[in-house]
């Protein structure tokens, strides 16, 4: 049973602050793990990298599924930590469409992003309006691997979740 503070299994429950808390962290270890690996800013796979972070965000940004998982391999998975399992295929496809749908003017900001070879890292704002007008704005990181120019995994994890489900963004 489940009080404030722990969950079932008398685990204590996940903060989201300190799960960014943690992105955050690891994000700061990759870059610490590529400065000491020899990984120059100036570096093909760096611009490499940050030409593709450009391209997600400009592909979140588009509010366009099928740019979003053009960047996909087929079998490629995204996964938001705060509240989702791996999801590929048509499950991505309806949960972009279901955060598109409640946040109709979402818009990513990128802020950082260190890349070596097919790993990347992005750090990022994200701030939209509900159908009901209520704002929210929050930063976070997204982690993608890639092959052959492609995402395989993409893990997100954010400051704050950004609400979705039953209830949120409806109008009151």
């Amino acid at each position: 049973m489940c009080n404030q503070d722990t969950c079932r299994e008398g685990r204590p429950k996940a903060n989201p602050r300190a799960l960014a808390a943690l992105a955050r962290a690891g994000a700061l270890v990759v870059v610490c793990a590529l400065v000491l690996s020899g990984c120059h800013v100036g570096s093909r796979g760096h611009d490499e990298g940050r030409q593709f972070a450009a391209a997600w965000i400009a592909a979140m940004n588009s509010h366009s599924v099928e740019q979003v998982l053009g960047l996909f391999e087929p079998k490629g998975t995204y996964e938001d930590l705060s509240k989702t399992p791996p999801v590929s295929g048509t499950a991505l496809r309806e949960l972009l469409f279901q955060q598109w749908s409640t946040w109709g003017d979402l818009t990513y900001t990128l802020t950082s992003v260190v890349a070596e070879g097919d790993l990347i890292a992005l750090d990022w704002q994200v701030r939209g309006t509900d159908r009901a007008g209520k704002t929210f704005s929050t930063s976070g990181a997204t982690f993608i691997e890639r092959r052959h120019g492609f995402v395989v995994r993409a893990r997100s994890y954010y400051a704050a979740p950004l609400p979705l489900g039953p209830g949120a963004g409806a109008a009151s």
